[in-house]
């Protein structure tokens, strides 16, 4: 899809024409039915497959919250608002206004919304979709890639010169040794 949403997804031109087409959804418990109910206006025979749970995990909040502030973090990275939500409520009230100081790269308009709404006061970047790519560009940014780019360049650069080194150096051997 253009966008990579539920949205994005009933957009595609694949999914305009479904009347009599049979169609398994592989989803969460209690998930976004927009697709379900899009198809099913369009005359598909739509199958729900749940297949996972969206769980609240326990967590020693306390030590949880001390791990995160020992690492520094500057950016969190959510990729669903289920995710988003499940944070705020897992760290507490202390955790929450850790939290909250922190940018966030989340992967739609509508989690930016969310976030917004949870009052979060650092940055909020919405990547261009939910590539691997995309959401790193979105927390480290481009001119980050391209260092990273540059230093391996280099050091292939750097690799190359050492391997010229070593051959010309063999070649020295062979011959001084007359082979």
């Amino acid at each position: 899809p253009d966008v990579f949403s539920s949205q994005g997804i009933i957009d595609m031109p694949a999914i305009q024409s479904v009347a009599n087409k049979k169609i398994v959804i592989i989803c969460g418990e209690n998930g976004n039915t927009l697709i379900y109910d899009t198809l099913k206006q369009r005359g598909a025979n739509v199958k729900l497959a749940t297949c996972y749970r969206r769980d609240l995990p326990a967590i020693n909040t306390e030590s949880e919250l001390k791990e995160l502030q020992r690492a520094n973090i500057d950016t969190i990275i959510s990729t669903s608002s289920q995710s988003l939500l499940n944070l705020f409520t897992m760290l507490g009230k202390a955790g929450k206004t850790w939290a909250l100081q922190r940018d966030f790269v989340v992967i739609s308009k509508r989690m930016y919304s969310l976030a917004k709404d949870l009052g979060i006061k650092g940055d909020i970047i919405v990547a261009n979709d939910a590539t691997d790519g995309s959401i790193a560009s979105a927390a480290y940014g481009d001119d980050h890639h391209k260092s990273i780019i540059d230093d391996l360049r280099k050091s292939i650069d750097l690799l190359d010169n050492a391997l010229m080194f070593l051959l010309v150096e063999r070649a020295r051997i062979i011959v001084k040794v007359g082979i």
